[in-house]
Formats: structure tokens, sequence, C-alpha cells
């Protein structure tokens, strides 16, 4: 024999009530995601260059580029860089972090802060191409200088 399964009125009222909740709350739940979101891809990453690799850690987009698969690295300013549209990140104003492509269909990552014209490119043994900058020239510089030293 089956059992059916019924709710009492009071209960049906505790599951409406419920709803009710959670959709006054949905927006604000979406409205902290979304900034979360921003928060997280608008942070600049914390660099860490050691013996074996280049790395960059936080936000949403990190590199780790270890030093045997590096072909070439120079740097260049911003106007030379190719035009790109986002295909996986985040673009906010001068910050674009994550995966693009060229209008030529190549596929770049960027983790660029803006401001500062000066830009590291990075070019792995699979002729994937980094661009990499801070918000300051001289901070973007000390990383090229840094990077040398291991290369």
């Amino acid at each position: 024999m089956e059992k059916i399964l019924f709710i009492n009125h009071s209960t049906w009222e505790k599951i409406l009530n419920l709803i009710e909740k959670v959709r006054k709350l949905f927006p604000l739940i979406i409205l902290t995601a979304v900034m979360l979101i921003l928060y997280l891809g608008y942070r600049e990453p914390v660099v860490n260059i050691d013996k074996t690799a280049f790395r960059l850690r936080g936000g949403l987009y990190g590199v780790n580029i270890p030093f045997v698969e590096i072909s070439q690295v120079d740097t260049i300013v911003w106007n030379e860089m190719p035009v790109f549209i986002r295909t996986n990140g985040i673009s906010l104003f001068l910050v674009n972090r994550g995966d693009f492509k060229t209008k030529d269909g190549d596929k770049i990552r960027l983790s660029m802060n803006g401001g500062g014209n000066l830009v590291i490119r990075i070019i792995d043994n699979h002729g994937k191409i980094y661009y990499i900058n801070r918000k300051k020239a001289i901070e973007t510089r000390q990383i090229y200088n840094e990077l040398q030293k291991y290369l």
C-alpha cells in the first residue's frame, strides 16, 4: 500500500513564507556575488619569482610559467599591443585579466593593470603569449629585471 504525503495548512504556509524570504534576499545575494567577482578580478595579483618559475597569484586568473618553458621575454609599450577581445576574463576600464584572443586569432593571457605604459611580453615554448604590467611603469620594470636574473 502506498503512503500519500499530505502537507497540512500550517506547514504549507511556512514553506511559502520561506520562499518569500529567499525571493526578497535573492537580489542581495546576486549583488554580493557580483561585487566579490569584481573585487577578486580587479585586485592586482602578487608576483612570485623563484629559481624555477614566474607566478602571478591572487585574484581570479593566476599564471604559472616554469622558466624552462619560456622562449622569450621582452618589454613593449602599451600602444604596441595587439588588438584583443575577451574570451574568458575580466575587462574593467584599463584592467584586463584572463584569456583573450587577438584579431588574428592568437590566444593570449593578460594581467594588465592599466596606468603604466610599459608591458612585459612573455612567450612560452608552445607559442602562448602573456602580457603583464602594473599600474606604475617602475614596478613593471622591476619585475622585468627580476625575470632577467633567472633567464
